[in-house]
């Protein structure tokens, strides 16, 4: 199958979007032709788009949210789809595999046919750098991003004194809590995590977030893809917080709820650029500024 090359009407529109976008593409140190990339992880398409990599990338996975559709599905969370991988002809396949071992008849496939599969851990900030730098690596971009990654989300000094209790669903209460990207952007920001212990996800009851007494709640629940941001009122905003929205907290009473429906507002990747503007405008908002 011949690369997909991505029309740059749909860039020009996924800039629009993000508010920003994928690099120029750059040229990698690759064999006649480049690589040849299946990307089974949303995360990291969106890595390699920002890379300039998007155009060599020809399987995705199948809740791909930025490569052109064009491009095969060759895989999702109930498997990989392994005709069609065979058809993409692929010199890579990239994968978020956790700590499982990788399936047996991709690791025989690939030493057949002289593929590099490679997985990747991408959860905190500090994975999204590692991830991003291992990718420039891999493909020799020349210019790389992942050096100034850290500076695209970091202020110094305190953005907001109030303790912010960030949610990821909220029937019941999804914590993003600390491991994940969402509360390293927080403390990188100079805000204050409402909840500092535990794992990158904690499920709470409405008893919980009330014993929390947060100052403010910020809840990640993305819009589709091409649709435009809604603005909410507030009593939208306490309605969509349920059993919550009607307690006696801080949150509450001073009305420092917040929803970031930025699209790629859950996916662990260079994506966090654009959502550390969308919470740094929130947490200014709250200061009075």
């Amino acid at each position: 199958m011949a690369i997909v090359v991505v029309a740059a009407a749909v860039f020009a529109a996924l800039l629009t979007l993000w508010g920003g976008g994928p690099r120029e593409a750059r040229s990698a140190s690759q064999p006649p032709g480049g690589p040849r990339i299946v990307a089974l992880s949303p995360a990291l398409a969106v890595m390699l788009r920002d890379l300039g990599l998007g155009d060599h990338v020809v399987g995705r996975h199948g809740f791909d949210l930025v490569l052109d559709k064009s491009v095969p599905v060759c895989g999702d969370q109930g498997g990989i789809d392994y005709e069609k991988l065979l058809g993409v002809h692929p010199t890579h396949v990239l994968l978020q595999w956790g700590e499982r071992e990788l399936p047996e008849k991709l690791s025989r496939l690939a030493e057949q046919r002289g593929w590099i599969v490679r997985s990747y851990t991408v959860l905190s900030l500090e994975d999204i750098v590692a991830t991003t730098a291992r990718l420039e690596t891999l493909f020799g971009v020349d210019d790389p991003i992942s050096p100034t990654l850290p500076e695209s989300w970091s202020r110094e000094g305190r953005m907001w004194d109030g303790r912010v209790l960030l949610l990821g669903a909220t029937r019941p209460p999804g914590v993003l809590g600390p491991g994940s990207f969402h509360h390293d952007l927080l403390v990188s920001l100079g805000g204050v995590p409402a909840v500092t212990e535990g794992a990158a996800w904690q499920e709470l009851d409405a008893e919980d977030v009330l014993r929390l007494a947060p100052d403010g709640i910020i809840i990640f629940r993305p819009r589709p893809m091409g649709v435009a941001p809604d603005e909410r009122s507030w009593d939208d905003l306490v309605a969509g917080l349920g059993r919550v929205g009607e307690l006696d907290i801080p949150a509450v009473r001073e009305q420092h709820i917040a929803v970031i429906d930025h699209p790629l507002g859950l996916l662990p990747s260079t994506s966090a650029r654009e959502l550390a503007d969308e919470l740094e405008r929130v947490l200014a908002e709250w200061r009075g500024e």
